[in-house]
């Protein structure tokens, strides 16, 4: 009996990683390029972020010498309320990781805050797992780490989708009222 008992459990162990690795495979397949205008748009706000040099990021953390005329552009991507908590997460970080004088180099937040990552991805894939009305909570598939956790809060405005919260995935988030894991599976 002891035997059967131990017999039983090492196939168990032994078929769960399978299992689980089949089950990430199949969370992968789930992602796809942008197709909703949500997707689309928030699709178009993550290659303007890349594509601008670290412009957009240091316009949204409001650091000092940002490009101005560039950054009055960036604004309609955003709602007020997110550029808000992104401005005083640029300030608490000036003020804890560089002293309260920005040099220009790398204080606390040492990566993207648009983006949640300090590297610029090859592809990019969505899945928007709720959609009501007029929002709706994309996630980001990261290549490397599908288990990144990267979630964005788009809102529908009379100018169009705007992302209205992010969360990394990690300690930081911004704008976030309440969870972004709705309606997971």
């Amino acid at each position: 009996m002891k035997t059967r008992f131990l017999i039983l459990l090492s196939v168990i162990l032994l078929a769960a990683p399978m299992a689980w690795a089949a089950d990430k495979s199949a969370d992968k397949k789930l992602y796809h390029r942008p197709q909703t205008s949500a997707e689309k748009a928030l699709d178009n706000i993550l290659r303007l972020d890349n594509a601008s040099n670290g412009n957009m990021q240091d316009f949204v953390l409001q650091r000092p010498g940002y490009a101005k005329k560039k950054g009055k552009d960036y604004s309609k991507y955003f709602t007020p309320a997110l550029l808000k908590a992104w401005a005083e997460a640029g300030k608490k970080d000036i003020a804890e990781g560089c002293g309260g004088v920005y040099t220009g180099e790398v204080c606390n937040i040492d990566f993207d805050v648009v983006l949640c990552a300090q590297d610029v991805p090859e592809t990019y894939l969505y899945r928007t797992t709720h959609a009501q009305g007029d929002q709706a909570i994309i996630t980001y598939l990261w290549p490397n780490d599908p288990n990144a956790g990267l979630r964005y809060l788009m809102v529908k405005t009379q100018d169009g989708w705007k992302l209205d919260a992010v969360d990394c995935g990690n300690k930081y988030q911004f704008n976030v009222k309440t969870s972004l894991h709705a309606d997971e599976k």
